[in-house]
């Protein structure tokens, strides 16, 4: 079969143009099809998502607590070892959902976590930060002559 450029060469009454632009439309027709479907199938896994979507009222300068879970912890005693730490500032809200905190070094994790490990620190509602009484402390207990030292 010889090709020849150039020319519209009509093969069973159709031209090659007519057959180009025909599976030109049938493509198009097709990538809109998917497109639609592609919407459809997001907006669907969207609301399934947003359903769980925790809503956070955190703001700068907030203490909050950090909750760590049981499977992320590391090492011997896990099961003994504190699941909530703080209270810690927030030091810069990172996007909708993630929060800069004051972390200490010891707590050897990345100081940006997500909301959904942060509750709001509340003070003790038995303590009244007011009264002065406090337990006694090992300084008050030492003998007089110590303290000169």
């Amino acid at each position: 079969m010889d090709f020849v450029f150039g020319k519209d060469i009509a093969v069973d009454g159709h031209s090659d143009v007519e057959k180009a632009t025909k599976f030109i439309k049938q493509i198009q027709e097709i990538h809109q099809a998917v497109q639609e479907q592609l919407e459809k199938s997001q907006a669907k896994y969207k609301a399934r998502h947003d359903k769980h979507q925790m809503e956070h009222s955190f703001q700068v300068g907030d203490q909050v607590w950090l909750y760590i879970s049981k499977y992320r912890m590391q090492g011997e005693g896990k099961k003994l070892k504190l699941i909530r730490y703080g209270p810690f500032k927030i030091l810069e809200k990172i996007g909708e959902n993630a929060f800069h905190l004051d972390l200490l070094a010891y707590v050897h994790i990345y100081s940006i976590v997500n909301a959904d490990i942060l509750r709001l620190f509340e003070p003790s509602l038995i303590e009244d930060p007011k009264e002065k009484n406090q337990l006694t402390s090992i300084h008050d207990l030492l003998p007089e002559y110590l303290n000169e030292l």
